[in-house]
């Protein structure tokens, strides 16, 4: 190659270096922004196995929700593999990690599916996807507190029927659908206002993109469910394993219920950067009305958080090695 062709190259490269560079420094950003000292002592005052294994159960929860993701985005035509969307999940969560707004994360996850040009499809998967998201943490949360009531927790009936309340309310929701969507039409061709035509517009395009996935097969519905069921668990698993670091004696279903409200308080769009905020205070306030000492909440609160760096933390490294091998020269 001559000096000029190496010039060109050189030039050509720049943006790329540029964008690597920029990366490396969000990456910096990203320790900037977390209370290592906070966290430090409050990993210092636990069981640390414990710790390491809540932490760790993160990944296959995060792998069943890229399980989920690809039976909803297939149906769309988005050709991403398991693995893929389990990569994309990891980055997410060190993007959002900067934004308050949990919307930032599926803006991500829309932008990381639309790369093969199906810009709309994406759209639809990553809606469904969140308020998927949603229904599950809802119908969990129920359950717990039904379940506290019935104190009935440990019989593998109530397992069952905790998959049987999402998949029946998948089909509520899908099978109606269509419906909904033809009756949000309707209202938007009635009104003269230009706001609620612009609501009931939105709305039909939401309810006609959830009839897509109207006519799941049984082997599909039962996988969805399935996948989801398996990452509730695993996610109050890691709770628990965290309520045993500090020797919270908090039984699995107030932790289970608890979990769900931690979930929602996250969503809130005036949370710090990390999500370090309405969730924390929740945690300490729920947890102290429950006689967990208020030391020892505040301490499973910055665990929590802690979580939440380290599996950040393992998505910016993702992006980074991909970022890397994606811009790297060719011969």
């Amino acid at each position: 190659m001559s000096e000029l062709d190496k010039q060109v190259a050189f030039r050509f490269h720049i943006p790329r270096y540029v964008k690597i560079i920029l990366f490396v420094g969000l990456l910096v950003g990203f320790f900037f922004y977390v209370p290592l000292q906070d966290i430090w002592r409050a990993v210092l005052s636990v069981d640390l196995a414990f710790f390491i294994v809540s932490a760790l159960v993160g990944l296959p929860s995060f792998y069943l929700g890229a399980v989920r993701l690809w039976l909803l985005a297939r149906r769309q035509g988005i050709g991403l593999s398991v693995l893929q969307l389990f990569g994309i999940n990891l980055v997410v969560r060190f993007y959002s990690f900067f934004s308050p707004a949990s919307v930032i994360g599926g803006a991500m996850r829309w932008y990381k599916l639309s790369s093969g040009g199906k810009a709309a499809e994406a759209l639809t998967t990553v809606t469904f996807n969140r308020a998927f998201d949603l229904f599950l943490v809802i119908i969990a949360g129920l359950f717990w507190a039904m379940a506290g009531i019935s104190n009935e927790v440990l019989q593998p009936s109530i397992f069952v029927l905790l998959l049987l309340m999402i998949i029946l309310g998948w089909l509520a929701v899908t099978r109606a659908s269509s419906s909904l969507a033809r009756l949000a039409v309707v209202k938007s061709e009635a009104t003269e206002k230009w706001l609620l035509k612009k609501t009931f517009s939105f709305l039909g395009r939401l309810f006609n993109s959830a009839s897509v996935y109207a006519d799941f097969s049984a082997p599909e519905l039962l996988a969805l469910g399935s996948a989801g069921f398996a990452s509730e668990l695993i996610s109050l698993l890691g709770y628990v394993l965290l309520a045993r670091a500090l020797h919270i004696s908090l039984s699995i279903v107030d932790l289970g219920w608890m979990r769900s409200l931690f979930f929602l308080a996250a969503l809130a769009p005036f949370t710090l950067v990390g999500g370090f905020g309405l969730r924390e205070v929740s945690v300490v306030m729920v947890m102290s009305a429950f006689g967990v000492n208020p030391d020892l909440a505040v301490s499973f609160s910055l665990l929590l958080y802690a979580r939440t760096v380290l599996l950040s933390s393992i998505g910016g490294m993702v992006e980074l090695i991909s970022m890397i091998r994606l811009h790297q020269p060719s011969n």
